[in-house]
Formats: C-alpha cells, sequence, structure tokens
C-alpha cells in the first residue's frame, strides 16, 4: 500500500509539473498567433496543430491531477481510518487492563489509608484527654499532623549587601524610577525635563542595597481524614471526611463506612399495575368457569 501511495504522489507532483509547463507552452503559442498567420497557410497550420494539441494535453493533465488528487485523499482516508481503528483496539485493551491495575491499587492504598485515619483519629482524642490533664512541668503533645506535615516558619535572611548611587528628588530624596532621565549636571546634581511642567531636580545620593530571602510564615496541615477516598468497587466514595472537624466524627465516619461494605441482601418490593383495559364482569366469569374446566 506504502508503495502505491509513493508512486501515485510521484506521479501527481509530475503531472502538476507537466501541466504548469504546457500551460507556459500555450502563453507563448497564444503570443506567437500573429506572426504564425503571416508566415503563411504551412506555418500558421503548424501552428493550430500544436494549439489544438496543448489544448487536449491542458484538459488530459487538469484531468489527470483531479484524479490523482481524489484518490490520493481517498487513500489518506482510508490510511487514517485504519490507523484511527488500531489506536482504538490498542486503546480499548489498555483501558481495560489500566481498571483492573485500578481497582486493584485503590483497594489496597484505601485499606492502607484508612487505617492511618483511624489510628490518626484516635491520637487526636488521646492527645486531647492527656493534654487536659497535663501538669505544669510537661509541655503539651503534639498532633500527629503537625509532626508529619507541618511547614515551619522561615525568619527573614540576608545575603549579601552592597553600596550603590542613585539619583533621588532633591525635595523628598524619593529615588527616581528611571535613573537614565536624569540630566547629570555636575556636582551631584540631575535634572528631569519634562514636557507637562517644570524639570525635577534631583541629586545623587548613596544607598545601601541589601538583598535578602523574605521571612515566610508557618503552615499547618489540615486533618489527616479531611480527604475524600473513591471506591474502587464503585461510583461512589468509600470515605468522605472533608467536612469532618471532630476525631470523634471521623470515626463514626469510618464505622459505617466498613459497615457500608456488607451490605444485606437487597430488599423486595410489591409495585401494582392496572391492566389496560377491563374486561366486562361476565367475560370475566366465563374465563374463570373454562378455567375450572380445563
Amino acid at each position: 500500500m506504502l508503495d502505491v501511495i509513493t508512486d501515485r504522489r510521484a506521479r501527481l507532483k509530475q503531472a502538476r509539473a507537466d501541466h504548469a509547463a504546457n500551460e507556459a507552452a500555450l502563453q507563448e503559442l497564444e503570443a506567437s498567433k500573429s506572426e504564425a498567420s503571416k508566415a503563411g497557410r504551412e506555418a500558421f497550420a503548424l501552428w493550430r496543430e500544436e494549439f489544438d494539441w496543448r489544448g487536449t494535453e491542458r484538459e488530459r493533465g487538469a484531468l489527470l491531477i483531479e484524479t490523482l488528487e481524489r484518490e490520493l485523499a481517498e487513500e489518506d482516508s482510508a490510511a487514517a481510518e485504519a490507523d484511527l481503528r488500531d489506536r482504538y483496539e490498542v486503546r480499548r485493551t489498555a483501558n481495560e487492563d489500566l481498571a483492573k491495575r485500578a481497582v486493584s491499587n485503590l483497594r489496597k492504598a484505601n485499606e492502607l489509608y484508612i487505617a492511618t485515619i483511624r489510628e490518626a483519629a484516635m491520637a487526636a482524642i488521646e492527645n486531647a484527654a492527656i493534654n487536659a490533664a497535663l501538669p505544669p512541668d510537661l509541655e503539651p503533645l503534639v498532633s500527629v499532623d503537625v509532626l508529619a506535615r507541618s511547614r515551619p516558619g522561615l525568619p527573614r535572611q540576608e545575603i549579601g549587601r552592597e553600596r550603590v548611587w542613585l539619583w533621588a528628588r532633591s525635595d523628598n530624596h524619593a529615588i527616581v524610577g528611571d535613573q537614565d532621565a536624569v540630566e547629570n549636571r555636575g556636582g551631584g546634581k540631575g535634572l528631569i525635563k519634562s514636557k507637562y511642567g517644570p524639570p525635577i531636580r534631583c541629586v545623587h545620593l548613596c544607598y545601601e542595597e541589601i538583598h535578602y530571602h523574605p521571612a515566610q510564615p508557618g503552615e499547618r496541615p489540615v486533618p489527616l481524614w479531611q480527604v475524600l477516598l473513591v471506591d474502587p468497587n464503585g461510583p461512589r466514595s468509600q470515605f468522605d471526611g472533608t467536612e469532618l472537624r471532630h476525631p470523634r466524627e471521623v470515626l463514626l465516619a469510618l464505622d459505617r463506612t466498613q459497615q457500608a461494605r456488607h451490605p444485606g441482601e437487597r430488599p423486595v418490593e410489591v409495585e401494582i399495575v392496572p391492566l389496560d383495559r377491563a374486561a366486562p364482569q361476565d367475560e370475566l366469569t366465563s374465563r374463570i368457569k373454562e378455567g375450572a374446566r380445563l
């Protein structure tokens, strides 16, 4: 298939080149028509023969180009569809494999995370009870989340210093934003010319430029249980702690999650649906008697 397409593309390229050359020859023939008419009957007959042949070749070349372009478009479309079908099959198989692995991986991850959440909630309850009765010589217990996931604050840290000379306004010593706009007048004095008002007088002053890392505040972590765990075996969540605030709420939610994993038998309900049309009483009686005889 590739050889056929490649050959067809080469033929199309050559057909376009031949068609362009033929068009150029026709233009030259059009320009030489008057001269051919002056050269006599035989010369004009030769000109006419060449012109007619070129005209026929124009029609043939245009038709050839149109045909090759259409065939190439069909080949490209078929190749694109075949490629899409191949990608479809590969992706479908990969999706099925990923779905199986996702269920297994989510189940393992949820079991581990839920066990950690339960331990963290129980630890928070015990921490609160102990901290409420601490003697003065003991520091309060720090929560698991703070120990594991908090980010301490950072103080300002100086990197380096250097002295620089900058232009400033002479009236209030405010540093000029565009230093290049100041015209140096010598003696540590400068001037900024303005189209809309009087010039601004400036002075050259020495400053100390300090490079530093700014201070950063500490960050407390959100509780470990405030997460949403998707159910690997169903469309819902297995555990949703995003709105839970107290560790006792977390333990209750975990217990409900454990119970939901072992649902009971499906319920049975009764529905009474009326018939489309009511049969006459005598017809019903006749059917009952006929059924009794059978």
